[in-house]
C-alpha cells in the first residue's frame, strides 16, 4: 500500500460574516454531551463552554466598534463630556444573559460539589452519629477511624492498582492515538475514510461497556486472558482508543504541514517529528485525549468486576462495592472510600482543565 503525504495548504477556511470556521481542527462540544449522561463532570464542562460562546455572541452583537462618521463622532463626545462621571451601563440583555449564566453556573456547581461535600462530612463523623436523624453537619466531633478502616484492608493495593491501570492505559492509549492521527492526517491511501469511519464507530462501545462484558469475557476466557495483571489494561485501551484517535485527528488537522517542511530541511527525523514535534504543538489535545482515559479507567466498574476475580486484581471501584454486603451497608467506610476515590480526579482536572477547554475549543472560531 503506497503512502502519499498530504500536501501544503490542505487546511481550508469557510468564512462567514465576521467569524470563520475552519473545516479542520474542530472540535465542538456537541459529541461529548453523551458522556454528560455518565458522569457529570462532563455536564460541568460541556455548560462551561456553552455559557463562554453565548457571552462571545452577545458581546458581538452589541459591540458599538467601528467606523463612524465625524458627525458620530462628535456626537459621542458630547455625550462623553456630558456623562463624564456616569459609569457606563449594559445593555438589558446583556445583564439578563449575565444573570442567568450566573445563576446556571451556581447550580452547576451545587449540583456537582453537595454530593461530595455531604460524603466527606458523612467519612468524618463517628460510627455512633451516622445514622442520626436528622444528619449533623456541624457540632460533630471529627474522626478519621473510618479511613483508617479502609486503609487496614485491601482499599490500598486497589488503588494503586487503578493507578497503574489508568497510566498504562494513558501511555498505550496515546502513543497509538499519535500514530494513528498523524497517519490519518499527514497520508493518503486506499480505504482512508472508510478506516477512520470504523474506528468512529467504536466510540459508543466505550461509552456503552457493559454491553460489550459477556463478549469480552467469551473472548478472554478462550484466550486466557482472563484473570490477569494485562487484562484490565488492554480492556481499557481498547475502550479508549476509537475516542483518542477522533481527538487527535482533529488536533493534527490543525497543524500546518508547513512547520513539519521546516523541521526536514533542518534536519529532523520522521520520528522526532512524530513524537516530538507535533506533540508539542498538539499538547492541549493530548491533555483532552489523556484526561478522558483517565476517567474511563478510573471510573469503570462492570468490566472490571467480571473479568477479574481475585482481590489482589480488583481496581478502586470493585473495592468500594466491597463495603455493600447482604445485610446492610457499611456507612462509614463506604463514604470514607469513595471520597478517596474523587480526589485524584478532582487533581487531575485541575491540572488538565484549562489545557482540555483550549483543546476542545481550538481551531473551533476564529475572528
Amino acid at each position: 500500500m503506497s503512502l502519499t503525504p498530504v500536501p501544503s495548504g490542505v487546511c481550508s477556511k469557510k468564512s462567514k460574516g465576521r467569524a470563520s470556521v475552519e473545516r479542520c481542527g474542530d472540535i465542538y462540544i456537541f459529541p461529548f454531551l453523551p458522556l454528560c449522561y455518565k458522569n457529570r463532570h462532563f455536564l460541568f464542562l460541556a455548560g462551561a463552554l456553552w455559557f463562554s460562546e453565548k457571552k462571545d455572541r452577545f458581546s458581538e452583537k452589541y459591540d458599538n466598534s467601528g467606523p463612524v462618521s465625524a458627525v458620530g463622532m462628535h456626537r459621542r463626545a458630547r455625550a462623553g463630556r456630558r456623562r463624564k462621571h456616569v459609569r457606563p451601563r449594559a445593555r438589558p440583555a446583556v445583564r439578563r444573559a449575565r444573570l442567568l449564566a450566573a445563576l446556571a453556573f451556581l447550580a452547576i456547581l451545587i449540583v456537582n460539589l453537595a454530593p461530595f461535600v455531604w460524603g466527606l462530612l458523612t467519612s468524618l463523623k463517628p460510627a455512633r452519629e451516622l445514622m442520626v436523624y436528622p444528619p449533623k453537619f456541624v457540632g460533630f466531633s471529627p474522626s478519621v477511624e473510618h479511613y483508617a478502616t479502609v486503609f487496614a484492608g485491601t482499599f490500598s493495593t486497589a488503588t494503586l492498582n487503578s493507578i497503574i491501570y489508568s497510566v498504562a492505559s494513558i501511555v498505550v492509549g496515546i502513543l497509538c492515538a499519535i500514530l494513528a492521527a498523524y497517519a490519518l492526517t499527514r497520508y493518503v491511501f486506499k480505504g482512508k475514510k472508510m478506516l477512520f469511519y470504523v474506528i468512529l464507530s467504536g466510540i459508543p462501545l466505550s461509552m456503552g461497556s457493559a454491553a460489550m462484558v459477556v463478549a469480552n469475557y467469551m473472548l478472554f476466557s478462550i484466550l486466557g486472558m482472563n484473570n490477569q495483571w494485562y487484562t484490565l489494561t488492554l480492556i481499557y485501551i481498547a475502550y479508549n482508543i476509537p475516542m483518542s484517535v477522533w481527538i487527535m485527528v482533529g488536533g493534527m488537522q490543525g497543524v500546518s504541514y508547513a512547520i513539519e517542511e521546516a523541521a526536514q530541511i533542518d534536519g529532523a527525523s520522521k520520528w522526532y517529528i512524530i513524537f516530538c514535534l507535533v506533540p508539542r504543538i498538539c499538547m492541549p489535545t493530548i491533555a483532552c485525549a489523556a484526561l478522558l482515559i483517565f476517567i474511563g479507567a478510573w471510573n469503570e466498574y462492570t468490566v472490571s468486576s467480571v473479568l477479574v476475580n481475585s482481590q489482589s486484581l480488583y481496581p478502586i471501584q470493585v473495592s468500594i462495592y466491597n463495603y455493600i454486603g447482604y445485610f446492610g451497608r457499611e456507612w462509614g467506610p463506604l463514604t470514607a472510600a469513595a471520597t478517596i476515590a474523587v480526589i485524584p480526579i478532582l487533581i487531575v482536572f485541575t491540572i488538565l482543565g484549562r489545557m482540555l477547554i483550549s483543546g476542545l475549543t481550538a481551531g473551533a472560531v476564529k475572528e
